[in-house]
């Protein structure tokens, strides 16, 4: 599975979570964090206790309209057509 490399400062003296630039809105002392480094990457996984939780679920994708497949009649009279066309 494939990532963009993302940034992650785990910044002590500020109490704050720094994610690709932007402040997380909890405090570093409030979390557990536990980082594994392995070659070039690492992976953290923060624990956070909450209060309260909501799951919003992701939006339903939209409907794919099958492509209109002409019966063999269909077929056949627009077959017609354009020979009729083309004898104009």
């Amino acid at each position: 599975m494939h990532h963009d490399p993302v940034e992650l400062i785990l910044d002590y003296a500020r109490d704050a979570i720094v994610f690709d630039g932007d402040d997380l809105p909890f405090p570093l002392s409030q979390i557990q964090i536990k980082v594994i480094q392995e070659n070039d990457r690492a992976v953290a996984v923060l624990t956070l206790e909450v209060d309260a939780m909501r799951i919003i679920p992701p939006p339903e994708p939209e409907p794919v309209e099958p492509e209109s497949v002409p019966t063999p009649v269909e077929a056949f009279e627009e077959k017609l057509a354009r020979i009729a066309r083309r004898g104009q």
